[in-house]
């Protein structure tokens, strides 16, 4: 989610980028240009325990599932667009079988890359994965970001109980609109609480969001304060083994535009399927063309 923004920061050191944890290459793609594949762990693996507490020790808790999926498209003039995609986009995986897109993330990011290929011909470059408790310390370490909602919110599993108007909220809440799952909003004083359709493009904008408005902070921080958010997110970030700094600082720049969501629709209350106009919105950005390794 803020994956290039802590990774960004970490350009200025690089003793720091030496120490990146290095993933496995996620090529699906070739051609001009380059395609960037940033996910949001769910991982517990390194948190503080106020986060493990909040986010649940359920089993399994320090694997990697995707919370947060985001495409970003840089072209070769500079150019550049976002698509955020539900993580609970039914996909195919490597054994053929249909998974939701999140869970692939267990077999590496390369593995969800494959994904993307397979169900939507999308074509990854490169990858970022950052997990949650380094979210959070980059957050908090930028002082905040601020955020406006139109409604209140609540969402007691995820922690989430905001008014509407303008917060600056910490890591933890900045967490918690991304990921949750049973949000409700304050419409003419009563608590509603949002349909799948409606919960889905909830998350995505709000994952969104968080990034873009991460990036912003990030470019406006003194250096202090930057080198505190690369410092939070070392431990949490791994970037793809291919992954130059050059191509880090174009990603950082590229992730302060706002993003399209990619259209779905319910399958059942955790599974979505592409809706009408999800192929076309990935030719459209210039997503589109993908090739299996």
């Amino acid at each position: 989610m803020v994956g290039l923004v802590v990774v960004a920061g970490l350009v200025a050191s690089l003793l720091a980028w030496r120490h990146l944890t290095r993933l496995p290459a996620a090529s699906t793609r070739s051609g001009p240009g380059t395609t960037y594949l940033i996910l949001g762990s769910d991982s517990r693996a390194g948190a503080s325990e106020e986060l493990k507490g909040k986010l649940g020790g359920k089993e399994g808790a320090e694997l990697d599932r995707a919370d947060v999926i985001v495409v970003v498209r840089v072209d070769a003039d500079g150019a550049s667009r976002s698509l955020s995609i539900p993580r609970d986009l039914v996909v195919v995986d490597d054994e053929e079988f249909p998974q939701r897109l999140g869970m692939t993330l267990l077999d590496g990011p390369d593995a969800l890359a494959r994904a993307l290929c397979r169900s939507l011909d999308l074509g990854i470059d490169r990858a970022v994965m950052v997990r949650a408790g380094a979210l959070v310390g980059v957050v908090d370490a930028l002082g905040g970001l601020p955020l406006e909602l139109e409604q209140a919110v609540r969402d007691e599993p995820a922690h989430l109980d905001l008014a509407a108007g303008a917060h600056r909220v910490d890591g933890l809440t900045a967490l918690a609109l991304a990921r949750s799952r049973q949000p409700q909003l304050l419409r003419d004083g009563e608590w509603e609480p949002l349909g799948e359709d409606e919960g889905a493009v909830w998350r995505s904008t709000w994952s969104s969001t968080i990034l873009s408005t991460a990036a912003a902070e990030f470019a406006r921080a003194n250096p202090l304060a930057k080198a505190g958010a690369a410092s939070a997110g070392l431990r949490g970030v791994a970037v793809d083994e291919d992954m130059t700094v050059g191509e880090i600082v174009r990603l950082a720049d590229a992730a302060r535009s706002s993003s399209e969501v990619l259209p779905t629709e319910a399958l059942d209350e955790r599974a979505r399927v592409p809706a009408e106009g999800a192929a076309g919105l990935v030719d459209d950005l210039g997503m589109s063309g993908c090739r299996l390794p």
